[in-house]
């Protein structure tokens, strides 16, 4: 490309001294040249801040002056950002090489487009990545995606998103209080202002972590409470996709059940599955899982 748009990489950490050193390295080997590298420590206590100084490239390191969350970490990311494009990276994720190239080029054949995602390959921690991480690509096949779709799978990882800095300016950034479900939030809200892109390419590793927040009990209702806040926000697409919307919030409540039946929660199962009947129609998996939890606290009474 000539003179290619600059472009603003955002990296969130916290306490990431194991592992930060791989999420820099893989964006100092990407193949596109103008770029800032914005590092967010939140206050991090272990000797995170070491690592980045032993950095002989340029990195822009940004440190909050209280623990605050991801999201507000990328939000500061993102004010201090000088490029068109903002990409974010999570400290512990990799990028595949050629990443930000392809997708710069894909945003720049679409003008409608203002966020392109693609996949991410989820891997073990300590396990050898080196092969997929060698590996060259040069696809840079996409499909267009609406609104609608967005809403029907909002869920991609945050570290192959690329996106136009004045789309995160125009939705208010990050929603800082939220735990989880921040990122769904995000990309649902600009779903409505321009198309977005998928890449029907792998764009980065993600490591998988124990014990996440986006595992826990309290990420199934923030994914809840974002749904509910975009139908009322928006509610000419409600009335218009009101079998989708249920769909969407059944299979949230369905997968919560579910977790809590499989970790004989059976209580606050039921107390789900019973509650959710009132707000979303049933599906035959909402009986079957009510009545395996019910089946359950007789068994084990």
């Amino acid at each position: 490309m000539e003179k290619p748009p600059k472009l603003s990489v955002v990296i969130p950490v916290y306490n990431g001294a194991k592992f930060i050193s791989d999420a820099l390295d893989s964006t100092f080997s990407q193949d596109y040249e103008n770029i800032e590298v914005i590092v967010v420590d939140d206050c991090s206590t272990d000797n995170t801040i070491e690592v980045l100084q032993s950095y002989p490239q340029s990195i822009k390191v940004i440190r909050n002056k209280n623990n605050s969350g991801a999201s507000h970490s990328r939000n500061q990311g993102i004010k201090h950002a000088e490029g068109e494009y903002i990409a974010f990276l999570d400290a512990d994720d990799v990028w595949l090489k050629n990443k930000l190239t392809r997708q710069v080029k894909a945003m720049i054949a679409n003008p409608k487009a203002g966020l392109i995602y693609g996949s991410a390959t989820l891997v073990n921690f300590g396990e050898d990545s080196s092969e997929l991480l060698s590996q060259e690509s040069e696809n840079t096949r996409f499909e267009k995606k609406s609104t609608l779709d967005i809403f029907r799978n909002p869920y991609f990882s945050t570290s192959t998103i690329l996106v136009k800095k004045s789309l995160c300016e125009d939705v208010g950034y990050f929603r800082e209080d939220l735990k989880t479900a921040e990122d769904v939030d995000f990309v649902l809200k600009i779903s409505n202002l321009c198309e977005f892109l998928a890449m029907n390419a792998p764009l980065s590793l993600t490591r998988r972590v124990e014990n996440s927040l986006g595992s826990s009990d309290s990420s199934y209702q923030d994914n809840l409470d974002v749904v509910s806040f975009f139908l009322k926000s928006n509610p000419d697409f409600t009335i218009k996709n009101k079998k989708v919307a249920n769909k969407v919030q059944r299979k949230i409540y369905d997968d919560w059940l579910e977790n809590l039946v499989f970790k004989r929660k059976i209580s606050q199962a039921l107390n789900v599955g019973l509650s959710s009947i009132t707000k979303v129609p049933l599906s035959t998996r909402t009986i079957k899982l009510i009545c395996k939890a019910l089946v359950l606290r007789l068994r084990y009474k």
